[in-house]
């Protein structure tokens, strides 16, 4: 039973970081082009 719940805790550990890994740096983010803060680069973010 040990054996099994280790194994399922690894699966799900490293199931986590190939998700977090392929969000990183494969999966491109929509880029936000809403202007809130004006075209004048204000430095506001």
């Amino acid at each position: 039973m040990n054996n099994t719940l280790q194994t399922i805790l690894v699966i799900i550990t490293v199931g986590f970081a190939v998700w977090f890994l392929v969000r990183k740096f494969v999966w491109k983010p929509k880029k936000n082009n809403n202007d809130s803060c004006g075209k004048d680069d204000c430095g506001c973010h």
